[in-house]
């Protein structure tokens, strides 16, 4: 599948702006760090700043659209609902990525998420690596929670998580100590991929 032109002006204009500290895109502050790029339904792009959430139409000209002062480290965006994670940042949108409204469960432990993913044949399957906690994931859309894998099961130092194909059971994580590593029963046990070497992560 192709990348879209304007994905690859947003991906171009924003490495520079985070690179050079230049004015590459309009309405992007310069030197900010670049977290996710996410497409709305509609075919809009958002980006994940440190500071904020940002809207484009065309890939060069960019508006703050939400979470200012706030770090957008993920954008879930495969289907309907979107969502948006981060340091201390968890967000929902059900119209397409017009809006988002902040989600606080009372049995997610904390909103310090450093990897987050959504099944893409149900976008109501959600999975949260919340630092300091464990993966724990959702069957409602973020409404309520289960824990799914302590620290220990899964690796601490895990940034990277991603849904694999039609089975919204089968996960990938990453991270830089542990490397890849596989599970196929919704995060409850992890097999290392022995086929990476960690350094290559």
């Amino acid at each position: 599948m192709k990348a879209s032109p304007r994905i690859i002006l947003a991906i171009v204009a924003a490495t520079t702006v985070a690179a050079c500290g230049g004015d590459a895109s309009v309405g992007l502050p310069s030197g900010d760090h670049l977290h996710s790029l996410g497409v709305t339904v509609d075919g809009d792009l958002l980006l994940g700043l440190h500071g904020g959430l940002y809207r484009s139409d065309d890939g060069t000209t960019w508006e703050l659209v939400g979470l200012e002062g706030q770090d957008a480290m993920v954008i879930a965006s495969a289907q309907q609902p979107m969502f948006i994670a981060g340091h201390e940042v968890f967000a929902r949108s059900d119209d397409g990525g017009s809006t988002f409204a902040p989600l606080r469960p009372a049995d997610l432990p904390g909103l310090d998420i450093h990897a987050f993913a959504q099944a893409p044949v149900d976008g109501r399957v959600i999975y949260a690596f919340v630092v300091g906690h464990g993966l724990f994931a959702s069957n409602d859309a973020g409404d309520t929670w289960e824990l799914r894998a302590d620290l220990g099961v899964i690796p601490p130092d895990t940034f990277g998580l991603a849904v694999v194909g039609s089975d919204v059971d089968t996960l990938v994580v990453v991270g830089p100590e542990s490397g890849v590593l596989r599970s196929e029963d919704g995060g409850r046990s992890f097999n290392r991929v022995s086929e990476v070497p960690t350094w290559a992560v």
